[in-house]
């Protein structure tokens, strides 16, 4: 316990099932294993400097919360104790922006990786938040709002003095998983089992267009904000754009056809230059290789425990 009411501890891992392997496959299908420790992640994210790994979930009994996994020390580290389903990493690999839930509404927060300052609030709502992605500057949040299945989208505008709520894409339908392309000039994002792509900021009506109309989720721009990855039945696909008479794109093309999908969206992810992806290894390649996975040193880190302590500690009033 450190003076400021920082307490860390090293975590027991009875129960923790290690056998499941997230790998990082590059485009010529060299492979390695990422070992993180198979507890239920839904969403998962590569921070853009490629050395650590934003995981949202938890063991078998409490709420989902975030993780961070230290890829050199092999170390993941708790950082939320308050039930958090989704996080997106800052430009600078430094902080994590995340939804929490009050009870009343969304507060969405800032916290430092190293959990030297206390998370800050960038901006509240009485409706669900649910933050996808942010530009390369930081400055913008694409986000989606509303109750799960009838979400819309947005972006939050961050300046020094104020945030801003934009509304992008307003629907009957659900919309989710935006993605903002790194030359800051598309939007792509799912409505049902459709990829839709639009302008950006310019999103009206008019200029949407439908890419894929299958059973598609998550579309991730590639760094040349040129190339859309997508994943459909246990299989990454990609299609790239062509801007120069109109807006054109290629048939679908599969990159990988052994996903192992658990959820609807952040099952994967890819390096900051497009030529590695952290992916979730397929069944049959698990089974051959479960007692292969080192032990992960799991670290529980909760900030102000002495304020938790007191809590816990105050007499009832039943005494």
């Amino acid at each position: 316990v450190s003076n400021n009411g920082r307490l860390i501890y090293l975590a027991g891992q009875d129960g923790i099932n290690l056998s499941r392997r997230y790998v990082l496959r590059d485009l010529a299908g060299n492979q390695s294993d990422l070992n993180v420790p198979n507890l239920r992640w839904g969403r998962l994210r590569l921070s853009p400097d490629g050395t650590k790994v934003l995981l949202v979930g938890g063991d078998q009994v409490s709420a989902s919360d975030i993780y961070i996994f230290h890829r050199e020390s092999q170390v993941l580290v708790r950082r939320t104790y308050s039930g958090v389903d989704t996080a997106i990493w800052s430009p600078d690999s430094n902080s994590v922006i995340y939804a929490e839930n009050t009870g009343e509404g969304t507060q969405l927060m800032r916290m430092t990786v190293s959990g030297l300052d206390r998370p800050e609030l960038i901006f509240s709502s009485t409706s669900r938040l649910e933050p996808f992605d942010i530009s390369d500057d930081g400055s913008i949040v694409m986000l989606t709002a509303g109750l799960a299945g009838s979400e819309d989208i947005y972006a939050l505008r961050l300046t020094v003095e104020t945030s801003e709520l934009i509304p992008l894409v307003t629907s009957p339908q659900n919309d989710t998983n935006v993605n903002l392309s790194p030359d800051g000039n598309w939007i792509a994002y799912n409505r049902g089992g459709s990829i839709l792509i639009h302008p950006f900021p310019d999103v009206s009506e008019s200029n949407r267009r439908e890419l894929v109309s299958q059973n598609t989720e998550e579309p991730r721009w590639g760094p040349d904000s040129r190339t859309l990855y997508f994943h459909e039945s246990g299989e990454l696909k990609r299609v790239r754009l062509n801007t120069e008479n109109g807006l054109t794109w290629s048939q679908p093309e599969t990159v990988v056809s052994d996903l192992e999908i658990q959820g609807r969206a952040f099952v994967y992810d890819m390096t900051a230059d497009g030529q590695t992806f952290l992916l979730p290894l397929a069944s049959d390649e698990e089974d051959e290789n479960e007692n292969l996975m080192p032990q992960i040193a799991i670290i529980e880190m909760v900030d102000n425990w002495f304020a938790e302590l007191e809590e816990l500690a105050r007499p009832s009033s039943d005494y």
